[in-house]
């Protein structure tokens, strides 16, 4: 798993950048469908598990832990 920003959302398909730099954009990917990932806009940090060690794979949702609740 990888935790990465979205930099785009569209028609269920998103675009990340890994890392501080954000030099290492992925291409488009889906989104894993639940109700809570229909509110991700750009800006949100999620996690990727990427398929077969790639930087593209699926987002499945919205990153959290305990300083950082979902809402």
């Amino acid at each position: 798993m990888r935790t990465a920003v979205l930099s785009s959302v569209k028609d269920g398909m998103a675009t990340v950048v890994y890392g501080s730099s954000g030099r290492e954009a992925s291409n488009p990917m889906p989104i894993f469908v639940s109700k809570e990932n229909l509110s991700l806009k750009p800006g949100d940090r999620v996690v990727v598990a990427p398929l077969e060690g790639k930087k593209d794979g699926i987002v499945l949702g919205k990153y959290w832990n305990r300083n950082n609740l979902p809402e």
